[in-house]
């Protein structure tokens, strides 16, 4: 999916507020199956008007299907510790978010990782500035400290995978549900905005007109997307 498109599909999700599957993104060939996705969505979180509910209900199913667990496992109340162990957790996390298709909470690193990688970043950056400004070291010096930066980058991922915790004040089912819908839905308590299909297609004619640089009538519903230079 080129970079465009994705710059779409995030525009229509703020839009709409929605997550639009990404199991079905690469099938989308155009704009008719970009919007009759839209409409399913639309459908479907207007079928349940609590969030929650809806959100708990994608989540049970995404973690049976991902981590091979019994549907009776996951309750409100269960722990999430249970399900996402720390050696396998930043693995099963991504599992969980692409079948389900939500946004899930992110998870946290400790604070020694990220200073680790960026204390890495800063002196292959010195280095570079030094030797770019200030003629103090050879050019080899910034070749030779590359694939040890690399090496470096790769080790701090790994172990911040490794020592990934679960989002702060998210440690049960229905805590990661609270999160999770709020996240994708925005306040619960707030309105949402009822779309007639007209109403769907003139908004995404007009975010893809934007995006492409065309005028909203060069924009059809039978277009493909290599049709409109994406």
């Amino acid at each position: 999916m080129g970079l465009d498109i994705v710059e779409i599909v995030l525009e229509v999700e703020d839009a709409f507020g929605i997550k639009l599957p990404e199991t079905a993104l690469p099938a989308m060939e155009g704009p008719r199956a970009m919007k009759a996705l839209i409409l399913a969505e639309l459908r479907q979180r207007d079928a349940h008007p609590c969030p929650n509910a809806w959100v708990f209900y994608r989540l049970r199913r995404a973690m049976m299907d991902a981590l091979g667990i019994d549907r009776k496992q996951v309750r409100p109340d269960a722990e999430l510790a249970g399900f996402f162990p720390p050696r396998y957790r930043w693995r099963r996390w991504q599992k969980v978010a692409r079948q389900s298709g939500l946004w899930l909470p992110r998870l946290t690193f400790p604070a020694v990782i990220k200073r680790a990688f960026f204390a890495g970043l800063l002196v292959l950056g010195l280095g570079c500035l030094l030797d770019v400004c200030l003629g103090w070291f050879s050019g080899g010096w910034v070749l030779g400290m590359l694939p040890g930066f690399v090496l470096w980058s790769f080790v701090s991922l790994k172990a911040g995978r490794l020592t990934a915790r679960l989002p702060r004040d998210c440690t049960t089912v229905r805590e990661l549900v609270c999160q999770t819908a709020r996240r994708n839905y925005g306040d619960p308590e707030a309105p949402r905005r009822s779309w007639t299909e007209q109403e769907v297609w003139q908004k995404l004619e007009t975010i893809i007109a934007e995006i492409t640089g065309l005028k909203p009538d060069e924009v059809t519903e039978v277009s493909r997307w290599k049709d409109l230079g994406l």
